[in-house]
């Protein structure tokens, strides 16, 4: 879990540093979770999370969806995040 937010807190092993141990470790594809606050779009938490992780990546990354609140936004956003974000 890089960079997560935990209870006011965030996970110390950012991107840089997690994706450098997967590296070393012989890890060259590394899955995170993407965490949306309550009521926020899923493709913009997405996004989000693509933009704190791209800069600082060394293997692979891909993402997997917390659904932390559900309404018909959420329902319409995993339909477009699974066709146009994979």
């Amino acid at each position: 879990h890089m960079e997560m937010p935990f209870m006011g807190t965030v996970s110390i092993d950012d991107f840089h540093y997690g994706t450098t141990a997967a590296v070393a470790g012989g890890t060259t594809c590394l899955l995170d979770f993407v965490i949306p606050g309550r009521g926020q779009s899923l493709v913009e938490a997405y996004k989000e999370w693509e933009r704190k992780a791209v800069p600082k990546i060394n293997c692979d990354i891909g993402f997997h969806m917390a659904v932390t609140w559900f309404g018909d936004q959420v329902l319409e956003e995993m339909g477009t995040l699974a066709k146009e974000y994979g």
